[in-house]
């Protein structure tokens, strides 16, 4: 991530951070991998890069169903397959939908 940085690819750090951001969730460190989606998604969007803010939300989802948060799960799995539905991002739609249905289960429980 460093030469990243110390060659101004903003994209490839933004991808760096989503790679250890979903490591961070792994790991059950939740507010460390929050603090990495948080950054992959400000970066996403300010450089307009839809992909990795489609990326992006879907693991802010993931993260809120690890939690036990279906209502923020639903939000940022909507927000996600809105991107995705609107810039064709098949896999990304495949994920949102995913996500989107653990959502609803995790609330269907609650």
């Amino acid at each position: 991530m460093s030469l990243a940085q110390a060659w101004h690819f903003p994209d490839l750090v933004a991808y760096a951070r989503m790679a250890q951001a979903n490591l961070w969730r792994q790991k059950a460190k939740y507010k460390q991998a929050y603090d990495e989606y948080s950054v992959a998604l400000n970066i996403a969007r300010q450089k307009k890069i839809r992909r990795l803010e489609a990326e992006s939300l879907s693991g802010i989802a993931r993260w809120a169903i690890d939690l036990g948060d279906s209502e923020v799960a639903r939000q940022k799995a909507v927000e996600c397959l809105q991107i995705a539905n609107e810039f064709q991002l098949g896999l990304h739609q495949t994920i949102g939908l995913i996500v989107l249905g653990k959502a609803m289960i995790l609330a269907k429980k609650e």
